[in-house]
């Protein structure tokens, strides 16, 4: 029963994690021309989803044009205390119309990593390492392998993996080596490195195998 009932939420949860996705989406193909003069544009969520959400009291969205950035990188948190999504999306001066699908695939995987948090006990929250300085292979290590962040890590890349029809362990490996990239830029050991990105992989996989089977 316990198991049905999960996969009931996470059917749920990947539903509104679409619904937002395509609600932020469609405000950014409408607003494309007023960004390309402001560089920066912003969104909150629609009331009506998020109304449907328990422990959420807010999503908000925010589109920044940076001229370091190649692509599309999208960051987000839940703060649990005031129930507070905050999605943040930084694209290359050349951002068009063309490139709404990769922003659409990046969007939806880190609003599902939230609301996976919005489900979670308070105590794996507040348990929550912040985020990690690529350059210290120990807070790399807590983050990345900490209980509440493997869930989300996994039901993000899992969403994603679905919406593009990619192999979930292939696309696992593929964001775990940009993460090393990043280690190593960092300074950091490269056998070190190394094992522990294998770890966390091995970890991210066992997860998924757990809970899809």
């Amino acid at each position: 029963m316990r198991r049905k009932a999960l996969r009931l939420l996470e059917a749920e949860l990947e539903v509104e994690a679409s619904a937002i996705t395509n609600y932020f989406v469609d405000k950014v193909r409408s607003s494309l021309q007023d960004f390309g003069v402001s560089k920066q544009i912003s969104f909150k969520g629609p009331p009506d989803m998020i109304q449907r959400l328990p422990n959420v009291n807010s999503v908000t969205m925010s589109l920044e044009m940076n001229p370091k950035q190649a692509g599309v990188a999208v960051r987000g948190h839940y703060a649990h205390g005031s129930k507070d999504i905050g999605i943040e999306a930084q694209v290359s001066p050349s951002f068009s119309s063309r490139d709404l699908r990769e922003l659409s695939m990046e969007l939806g995987e880190k609003i599902r990593h939230e609301l996976e948090h919005t489900v979670q006990s308070k105590a794996i929250l507040r348990k929550t390492p912040p985020s990690p300085n690529p350059g210290k292979i120990k807070t790399v290590s807590r983050y990345y392998a900490d209980k509440g962040e493997v869930s989300a890590h996994v039901a993000g890349l899992w969403k994603h993996a679905k919406d593009r029809n990619l192999d979930f362990k292939d696309l696992v490996k593929s964001r775990l080596e940009k993460l090393r990239f990043f280690m190593l830029k960092a300074g950091t050991n490269s056998k070190a490195s190394a094992k522990l990105i294998k770890k966390i992989e091995a970890a991210w996989v066992a997860h998924a195998q757990r809970r899809y089977g």
